[in-house]
């Protein structure tokens, strides 16, 4: 059974630690598709190998719309990856679907060899909606994230 990003999901993932495959499509850059996992608990926790063995994790976290209190009406919370997004999805989409969203998450994957790789993630709000997500890594790799 495939478990849905609704908000009740979300709760069961994070309480009983289960593991759900991610999987990083290139969009920009000459690298395979890379699976990673989410792992729930508190906090949960991305994990991912590189093509070239580097092991890279980090700690999910969500992005509350309260935190961009103090940024100019419409612009990007520091550290998103806005641009990202619209190259990926289409020119507007960050702007119209992520920002300010109660369920967009981010996460820096911090890898044991140094590579660095920004991750977030976005649902809609319709019912059992999938996935959306970005990540663009420290080679200048871009890429789509789904489940």
């Amino acid at each position: 059974m495939r478990l849905k990003p609704t908000a009740l999901s979300l709760a069961a993932v994070l309480t009983l630690g289960c593991t759900t495959p991610l999987y990083f499509y290139p969009v920009k850059g000459p690298v395979p598709v890379i699976k990673g996992t989410y792992t729930g608990g508190m906090p949960p926790v991305i994990r991912l190998q590189l093509p070239d063995g580097e092991h890279c994790t980090g700690d999910w976290s969500q992005v509350k719309p309260e935190t961009l209190l103090g940024n100019p009406i419409g612009t990007p919370a520091p550290g998103s990856l806005s641009a990202a997004w619209d190259a990926i999805y289409g020119s507007g989409f960050y702007l119209a679907r992520v920002l300010g969203s109660a369920r967009h998450g981010q996460v820096l994957l911090k890898g044991d060899r140094g590579t660095t790789l920004s991750f977030e993630a976005y649902w809609d709000t319709i019912k059992d909606s999938p996935m959306q997500g970005v990540a663009l890594d420290s080679r200048g790799n871009l890429y789509k994230v789904a489940q």
